[in-house]
């Protein structure tokens, strides 16, 4: 609910359906992904993730993009 109160606050309005969450592990095995939860909505969690044209993946890597 941080996140809600921080949009609501500077006027930036945040799609529980549209987003997502990804845990990024690096070499790493964090073994159960957490749950976590927006708007009263569960968020779905993926392993990469595409923005602005690049793809990056869950272990610090660009390699998806490539």
């Amino acid at each position: 609910e941080i996140v809600g109160g921080w949009g609501i606050e500077v006027g930036v309005s945040v799609s529980a359906t549209k987003t997502v969450t990804m845990l990024l592990k690096g070499k790493l095995s964090a073994g159960r992904n957490p749950a976590v939860r927006f708007a009263g909505a569960n968020l779905r969690y993926v392993t990469q993730y595409r923005y602005l044209g690049i793809t990056a993946g869950e272990r610090l890597s660009f390699l998806p993009h490539i």
